[in-house]
């Protein structure tokens, strides 16, 4: 009883133990502000989010199951990976600016749509 005067319903409960579960998990290890080896460093974060993934894999499975009956949910499951999608970004932001590697020249003519 309290549980259903608290969320209204099993839906409401569900998608709130799928937010909160998803949102435990939004703080993406951080890449250093100073790349010093770009190798290592890439891979020990690489590996710290492929772990999460596997920790994750039964969210993940549930979330994409259920994603057309509730896909309010979408958004809070992919908030971790939205995050580390972000920290990568800066940090290969990071490495042009640092010299290791080059910037990417500019694509002309017919290309693929992006993604941002």
């Amino acid at each position: 009883v309290t549980l259903f005067r608290t969320f209204g319903s099993k839906e409401a409960l569900i998608a709130e133990a799928l937010r909160s579960r998803a949102s435990a998990h939004t703080a993406p290890a951080a890449l250093p502000a100073d790349p010093q080896d770009p190798e290592r460093e890439l891979t020990l974060w690489a590996a710290a989010h492929l772990a999460e993934l596997g920790a994750s894999r039964a969210l993940i499975r549930q979330a994409m199951s259920d994603m057309a009956e509730r896909p309010d949910v979408a958004p809070c499951v992919a908030s971790g990976w939205s995050a580390a999608d972000a920290e990568l970004r800066r940090y290969l932001v990071r490495l042009v600016e640092c010299g290791f590697v080059e910037a990417p020249r500019p694509v002309t003519g017919p290309t693929l749509a992006r993604y941002d």
